[in-house]
């Protein structure tokens, strides 16, 4: 029995990283029927809390989107912010810029809702304060829905550092992994959740939500069950810059994974792959089995343990070693500053301290605690 679990547990956690994305490669593809001339209105809506400091920034350069002016609209919802980011969006002068004051503050879920009960295109663009958009982004991201068969499309996040180059750290390899699996879900099927930094969908999709869900999960999964698909657009990208504080990362990813984990129970309809086919499967794959693989970890490394002990010369002696060896890679990743670290000795922190992160989601998700509204990560 030791073995079975050791060697299912094991097995589990290769295929949530490895084996899922081999399937996705084996896939057929799907065309997206793509037309850069689709230029219609768009709604650029934007919750903002204590941004006084990046705000006008970040106006300006999605206003300088190589897209047409009067197409082009944004909608800034200052969340209960109590410093001069309101005052500075009335005051940018620009009449496609709307201010809508959200007292007292209530998380960026509500401050979009109150954004989109406004807006009066049928194209909304969603995106955050820290990312920083290129000329061409917006232009192309709403080149794919002139497909009537997508109803989202997703951004390609790179994570850059403070000089504008793309990130050499754990974070960024994960999310370049992400992106390549986005990218293949999006070419055979759909992507299950989109890129809350940067994305673009049909009004007609979005869903008057909970304040304690997140959009950027919930909103494609309302799309994929109405019918209509979500895809993700290497070329849309969206700039993300890096973490200044390197221990503020977990508890980001501990957000992200309950936002996660409550938009999957709130849709859990989905999981059903008699109803919903490969995109059932891809919810297991991508999300729910990647969520587990804490607990995989503990299950491999308990038996583990139990066997080395029963069979001190047997090949679990040497599988226990490399554990062991393995975990203390990740404690010297957390003991050392990242920038002295080797690429694989960050990877391999990275790894570990992002399952620790899911273990407290988890944990967050058992004892009912939810999050409506947080610091941004990337402020200062």
């Amino acid at each position: 029995m030791l073995e079975v679990i050791c060697i299912t547990a094991i097995v589990l956690t290769a295929y949530t990283y490895v084996g899922y994305a081999v399937v996705l490669k084996l896939l057929p593809s799907r065309l997206v029927r793509r037309d850069d001339s689709f230029q219609p209105p768009v709604t650029v809506c934007l919750s903002a809390y204590k941004g006084e400091a990046e705000i006008i920034g970040k106006i300006e350069n999605t206003l300088a989107a190589d897209y047409p002016a009067d197409k082009l609209s944004m909608i800034v919802v200052a969340d209960g912010s109590d410093d001069q980011t309101a005052d500075l969006v009335v005051s940018f002068g620009d009449p496609r810029v709307r201010c809508i004051r959200q007292v007292p503050r209530q998380g960026k879920t509500a401050a979009q809702k109150k954004a989109v009960a406004t807006a009066e295109t049928d194209i909304l663009i969603f995106t955050d304060l820290t990312t920083r958009l290129e000329p061409a982004s917006v232009r192309t991201i709403v080149a794919s829905l002139a497909d009537p068969s997508v109803g989202l499309v997703s951004s390609k996040d790179v994570w850059v550092e403070p000089d504008g180059t793309p990130t050499t750290s754990g974070q960024g390899a994960y999310v370049r992994y992400e992106m390549w699996l986005r990218h293949r879900e999006s070419i055979v099927n759909s992507i299950v959740s989109a890129s809350g930094c940067f994305y673009a969908v049909r009004k007609e999709f979005f869903e008057p939500i909970p304040d304690h869900l997140i959009d950027d999960t919930v909103i494609p999964l309302t799309v994929v069950e109405r019918g209509s698909r979500c895809i993700h657009d290497n070329t849309a990208r969206s700039l993300v810059p890096m973490i200044p504080n390197p221990g503020r990362e977990f508890p980001r990813r501990a957000r992200m994974t309950l936002g996660g984990i409550n938009a999957l129970f709130y849709k859990k309809q989905l999981l059903n792959p008699f109803r919903f086919g490969l995109y059932a499967v891809q919810l297991w794959s991508h999300k729910l089995l990647r969520w587990l693989v804490p607990f995989f970890m503990i299950a491999a490394f308990a038996a583990n343990l139990a066997l080395a002990q029963q069979r001190p010369d047997s090949v679990w002696s040497y599988l226990m070693m490399a554990q062991f060896a393995f975990y203390a890679v990740a404690v010297i990743g957390w003991l050392v500053p990242q920038q002295a670290l080797p690429t694989p000795i960050r990877l391999v922190y990275f790894f570990v301290s992002s399952n620790f992160a899911l273990l407290y989601a988890w944990w967050q998700w058992l004892t009912n605690r939810q999050q409506t509204t947080w610091q941004e990560s990337r402020g200062s």
